[in-house]
């Protein structure tokens, strides 16, 4: 089981900020240009839909909803996600959003790890691990920056372990109790800091 409150907290804010979008058809005077339909992008950072590096592709089915699909490679392995996005306020150039995104990483056969603790290095592990699938709920509150086509867009938020990520050590000496805090920290939830930049059309 897990904290559904950040989940739900996300949930709300994003729900809000979707209760905002005009109604199909609408006619709306813009003071600056269309949103794009279609962009490409290239993410970096820790624990994102793309794990730590990937590509992404998103759709923009209506001005304040983002559609996101990603596939990259992180200490869980492969990782493929997707998720949607909605914007709380458009201007010119800069584009607050809130989003939840599912992420599935394939986990690894083999993952090697050394851990040294205390000035005497009193306390060393090195060992092999196999290391399960695993699914992520990731929720997420960032701007979007665009300047013609190109786009900027950095993001904070929590990734949340919802099943999966079990370790079995292969060989070696592995951590148990306390001393195991920095691999399932590695290999469980945790904050999300992402920064995705590419472009649209």
């Amino acid at each position: 089981m897990f904290d559904r409150t950040p989940l739900s907290a996300f949930s709300l804010t994003l729900g809000l900020s979707l209760a905002l979008i005009p109604a199909a058809g609408a006619q709306e005077q813009r003071p600056f240009p269309k949103v794009p339909n279609f962009g490409f992008g290239v993410e970096a950072g820790m624990n994102g839909m793309t794990g730590i590096t990937g590509v992404t592709l998103t759709y923009w089915p209506m001005d304040r909803l983002a559609v996101d699909a990603g596939l990259g490679v992180g200490a869980l392995g492969a990782a493929v996600g997707t998720g949607v996005r909605g914007y709380m306020l458009e201007t010119r150039h800069i584009h607050p959003f809130t989003g939840v995104a599912y992420r599935y990483t394939s986990g690894a056969d083999q993952f090697t790890m050394m851990l040294d603790e205390g000035a005497n290095g009193e306390r060393h592990y090195d060992f092999q691990a196999a290391i399960d699938p695993s699914h992520f709920v990731n929720l997420q509150a960032g701007i979007e920056f665009r300047w013609g086509p190109f786009q900027l867009r950095p993001a904070l938020g929590w990734s949340q372990k919802i099943v999966g990520g079990d370790w079995h050590v292969l060989s070696g000496t592995a951590p148990t109790g306390a001393d195991a805090d920095p691999v399932n920290i590695i290999l469980g939830s945790g904050p999300s800091v992402t920064v995705n930049t590419g472009f649209a059309f």
